[in-house]
């Protein structure tokens, strides 16, 4: 099959980087079990990281954003129209949705592709909102055009119930993110730090991050804290609540990292720390386990349940004490880091492997490719 991903996204900093590798993942899967499968993204200028994955079946255009509107803003002329001069060999049309003009054009222009199945996976990205800007960009373009895919991927049941929210009409179906291969490194060369790595946004909690270094430092004096990540209108708070706890030579802000250097960055931490409420499916959490760090999360994240039964991180609640809590029970057992690290990497070798959702999404992909949609009753995730 030909089999197009649409991502809106590559930029050097790794802003937009789950749904980028969550594509990537899965591309590489396909392409590996011989399908013609491919990645077309939009730059911002030179990238970099355009140049860096020209080989790995991924076309970035050229493209632009509409001042003041940050990623809603993301619009390529090139992308579109490249994919309407191709619109005769697409078999699949896979759109890692948000709210952005990326997203909205390539749905639109989805209606001219005459024999291609149009799937679109919103990574948890497209909610209700009371926003009203957010409602009037829903009405005018959101719920009309992702209502024409054959089936919308959703990571957990609260995506799909505020989908059906926006427009009860939409076809969605369950899917897992999934990682490729594993990678060891040995404990010795690690150093003694607990990680945050993630976009600075307020749903991920930054703040929250240095307020538990704040908490602990003292009693673990040998550990030290990291923030690496994008900004995404959180940096300033970051380093307000550095200064104002005097945390200058506790906390480190790294900025961001290109896709390739994460899983280095990741090898040379103890500890992976993500305080973020509302979370569905976080990427930036799998490949921390899969790299063999110990991990913490909140309760509201959507595979928090899985990881509690598994035994695989430690789950707080989403307020400060309970992750100062679950993170200095990590910091002074050294036995529950390494049984929280194996049976890490174990639950992401047997449960979050690329294969099993390739699996899922070749049956997908191999539904009908009539014009109406197939899907009669929306399915819940296990």
């Amino acid at each position: 099959m030909r089999i197009i991903h649409i991502v809106p996204l590559l930029s050097d900093d790794g802003s937009f980087g789950g749904p980028f590798r969550v594509a990537l993942n899965q591309v590489r899967e396909l392409r590996a079990r011989g399908h013609e499968a491919e990645i077309i993204t939009m730059r911002l200028g030179h990238s970099s990281a355009a140049r860096s994955f020209a080989r790995e079946s991924v076309r970035a255009f050229r493209g632009l954003r509409v001042p003041g509107l940050r990623f809603t803003g993301l619009i390529s002329l090139e992308l579109i129209l490249w994919l309407l001069r191709n619109r005769s060999v697409v078999d699949v049309l896979h759109v890692h949705a948000s709210r952005d003009l990326v997203s909205m054009s390539a749905m639109a222009a989805s209606r001219f592709l005459p024999r291609a199945r149009i799937i679109v996976q919103t990574h948890g990205m497209i909610q209700p909102s009371g926003r009203i800007g957010v409602r009037v960009f829903d009405s005018v373009l959101t719920t009309r055009l992702i209502v024409r895919s054959h089936v919308v991927l959703t990571l957990t049941n609260e995506e799909r119930a505020g989908l059906q929210r926006l427009e009860p009409s939409i076809c969605t179906m369950s899917i897992s993110n999934g990682l490729q291969g594993s990678f060891e490194h040995a404990e010795e060369q690690r150093d003694h730090e607990v990680l945050f790595l993630a976009r600075l946004q307020e749903r991920k909690r930054p703040v929250q991050f240095v307020e538990t270094a704040a908490e602990l430092h003292h009693r673990f004096p040998t550990w030290k804290w990291t923030i690496v990540g994008p900004d995404d209108g959180q940096l300033s708070r970051v380093k307000e609540a550095i200064e104002q706890k005097l945390l200058q030579d506790i906390v480190t802000y790294e900025g961001s990292l290109g896709y390739a250097e994460v899983e280095r960055r990741l090898s040379r931490a103890s500890v992976y720390v993500l305080p973020s409420v509302d979370e569905p499916f976080p990427m930036s959490l799998l490949e921390a386990m899969q790299a063999g760090l110990a991990c913490v999360l909140t309760r509201s994240c959507g595979i928090a349940e899985t990881l509690e039964k598994h035994q695989a991180a430690l789950v707080a609640d989403p307020n400060l004490p309970s992750i100062v809590r679950s993170v200095g029970r990590i910091l002074e057992d050294h036995e529950l880091r390494m049984s929280l690290k194996r049976e890490a990497r174990r639950v992401v070798k047997s449960i979050y492997s690329i294969e099993a959702v390739v699996d899922r999404l070749l049956d997908i992909y191999g539904g009908s490719n009539g014009s109406s949609r197939d899907c009669i009753a929306s399915e819940e995730a296990p």
